[in-house]
């Protein structure tokens, strides 16, 4: 202890150092962890997904909401269903 501080006015300072050291290191962290994830993206890196990106898409006819591109099924909308029958 210095001269005139006391065992109270101590205890303080060294509280107030862990806060201040505890903050900088979950801000550190955090930092860390948005740059992996802006460096690594959402991690889609499928090649088929990337070009489906560009395209316009629609949901899919008879898959409960999944999407699909629209120029395929415009395509061939007859082969769409009757694969859609076959099960592929």
């Amino acid at each position: 202890m210095g001269a005139g501080e006391s065992k109270e006015e101590k205890k303080e300072a060294t509280a107030s150092e862990v806060a201040s050291t505890a903050l900088a290191v979950g801000a550190s962290v955090g930092l860390a962890a948005g740059a992996i994830y802006a460096l690594l993206g959402s991690g889609s890196s499928n090649s088929v997904s990337n070009e489906n990106e560009n395209k316009k898409m629609m949901r899919a006819p008879g898959k409960n909401g999944e999407t699909m591109p629209r120029d395929d099924f415009e395509d061939n909308p007859k082969g769409y269903f009757r694969d859609l029958r076959k099960g592929k």
